[in-house]
C-alpha cells in the first residue's frame, strides 16, 4: 500500500517537474500530513524512522541553500514527503540510487547532446526511476512490501 502511494506521488510530481519545472508545495504538504496520519493509525514504522526520513530532505534543503540551489527546493520537499512514508533507511537508499541514476543518465545525455556538465535537468524522474527499481528488486527478493 505504501509503495503504491509513493509511486503515485512520484509519478504526479514527475509529470509536473517535466512540464513546468516545478512541483506543488501544497500537494507535498498534504501528502506529508497523510503519511503522518496513516503512520499514527497503522503504525507501519517507528516515528523516529519517519522523522529521520524527513530529516534527509531537510538536510538537502541546507545543501540547496549552501550551493545556490544546485538541487532544487522542490526536489528536497519530495524527499521530505517520501521520507515520511518510507522512513530513514529506505529514503537514504533512495537518495543514493537517485543520484547514481541521474549521474549516469545525465552523463550520457551530456555526451550525446554535447551539453555542459552544469546542464539543469528535472531530478524527480530519476527519483521515480530509482524508487521503481528498488521496489521491483524488493518484490523479486521476496521482501516485505509496506
Amino acid at each position: 500500500m505504501i509503495n503504491g502511494a509513493v509511486l503515485v506521488i512520484l509519478a504526479l510530481e514527475t509529470i509536473s517537474d517535466i512540464r513546468t519545472g516545478t512541483i506543488s508545495a501544497l500537494r507535498m504538504i498534504i501528502f506529508i500530513i497523510i503519511a503522518g496520519a496513516v503512520n499514527l493509525i497503522f503504525y507501519y514504522q517507528p516515528v523516529w524512522s519517519m522523522l529521520g526520513g524527513m530529516a534527509i530532505g531537510a538536510l538537502l534543503f541546507v545543501y540547496a541553500v549552501a550551493t545556490s540551489e544546485s538541487i532544487g527546493y522542490g526536489d528536497c520537499l519530495v524527499f521530505v514527503c517520501v521520507g515520511a512514508f518510507i522512513g530513514f533507511a529506505r529514503n537514504l537508499q533512495l537518495l543514493f540510487f537517485s543520484l547514481l541514476t541521474a549521474a549516469i543518465v545525465g552523463g550520457i545525455y551530456s555526451l550525446i547532446r554535447k551539453k555542459g556538465i552544469k546542464a539543469r535537468v528535472p531530478f524527480i524522474p530519476y527519483i521515480l526511476a530509482a524508487y521503481l527499481a528498488l521496489t521491483i528488486i524488493e518484490i523479486i527478493n521476496g521482501g516485505m512490501i509496506l
